[in-house]
Formats: structure tokens, sequence, C-alpha cells
């Protein structure tokens, strides 16, 4: 079985969740910043991706239209790694939303991570997690608008954080933001680590499921 990762820039995660790699946050430098740690095997999906690991990454595809800009959207990739992994109780598959999921603004999510936790922090040697809430795509678009006004903030992506407390950062791009028990985004970028009233921008992963699914083997 060829297990895949989605890519959030350099790498995200698909079949099974893929964290710690390089976080395209604009000017982050951190990993899940006000996180906790999570238990052994409670997230059985995630893997850490670095320049050396176990299992080589033997294939990559960004999306087509991904123009090197994560901030320019189609921010997604199919990863394939070999080996590959043996399943169980503590190494599964990243549970996938359907077509059509959006988790509404004022919903909560769980986000994971390696990277730092703090900006100019250092990382973390165990796994945390932290809990934002989803951000209203209007309200994302004027907040990011004027710094980024370029920026994709539509049915694409995903808003979330901005409390000032807890946010992902360099180190966590491609982490999955977890939603209703569904992989619902992907860390993509966003503008400082946990800035107040700055949400994090999110790969939407209903939004690229049938493109996904169409470069899975």
């Amino acid at each position: 079985m060829a297990v895949f990762t989605l890519l959030a820039a350099i790498a995200i995660l698909l079949s099974l969740g893929v964290s710690g790699q390089l976080h395209v946050h604009t000017d982050y430098t951190g990993r899940i910043v006000g996180g906790v740690e999570a238990r052994p095997g409670e997230f059985p999906f995630q893997v850490f991706l670095s320049v050396t690991k176990e299992r080589p990454v033997v294939a990559m595809i960004p999306h087509e239209a991904y123009q090197g800009d994560s901030k320019l959207g189609a921010d997604v990739a199919v990863l394939q790694v070999a080996p590959p992994f043996t399943l169980g109780e503590r190494v599964s598959v990243a549970p996938l939303p359907d077509v059509g999921f959006d988790p509404p603004a004022g919903s909560t999510c769980t986000i994971l991570g390696w990277g730092t936790t703090a900006e100019s922090g250092s990382v973390s040697p165990v796994l945390l997690k932290a809990t934002l809430q989803v951000e209203g795509r209007d309200v994302c678009k004027e907040i990011i608008s004027g710094s980024r006004p370029t920026a994709v903030v539509d049915s694409s992506v995903i808003c979330a954080g901005g409390d000032g407390v807890h946010d992902t950062c360099q180190g966590d791009s491609g982490g999955p933001l977890y939603c209703d028990g569904v992989v619902a985004g992907v860390v993509s970028w966003g503008l400082g680590c946990a800035r107040p009233g700055f949400p994090g921008v999110y790969t939407n992963v209903a939004h690229w499921l049938e493109w996904i699914n169409g470069h899975r083997v």
C-alpha cells in the first residue's frame, strides 16, 4: 500500500498526516504556540517529516496551480513514501472530510506539531496540541488584506486562531487542522505567531479532495 501525504508548500498530510516540517507562515519562526503535550498514540496519523527520515519521499506531486507562494493558494501536494507503513493501533491513516465539509465560524479545531513555541522560540522534542476557533472568511479576508492584499482567502482555505495565545508556527507547516474527527485543514501560512487578531490560514482539504483522490495510487 502506498502511503501519501498532502502538502502545504513543502509537505502536508494525506493518508498519514505529516507535521513538524517547514512552516510557511510568513514571519513565523516557531511551532505550536500555547500547546500542551499530546498523549502517546492520541493522533496515530501524525508523522514527523524531516530531511533525514526512515522512509524517503519517492514522489512529490504539487498542485498544477501552485505558484511557489502559499499566500496565492493551491497550497497542496501529494507525497509518496517508501517503504509503506504498517498500520496498527499507533499508526493509522488520517481521516479525511467529505466533499463540501466546511467547519463553521466559531467551531473549534485541534492543531498539532513539533514547531517552535513562540516567534523566535525553540522547537519541541514532543508533539504538542492546541485548540483554535475557526474564523469567518469575510472577517479573515479583511484582516489579512491589510498586510497581504493579494493573498487568497476563499473557499480553498480555512482561517482559524487569532486569540493571541494559541497558533501554529514555522516548523508546523503541513500539520493538520483537526475538526470534528477529520483533518479539515493543513497548516499553510500566517502573519507572525499567535499575534492577537491575526488568524492562521490553512489549506481546506475538502476543497481539494477531488484533486487529492485523483493523484493517489
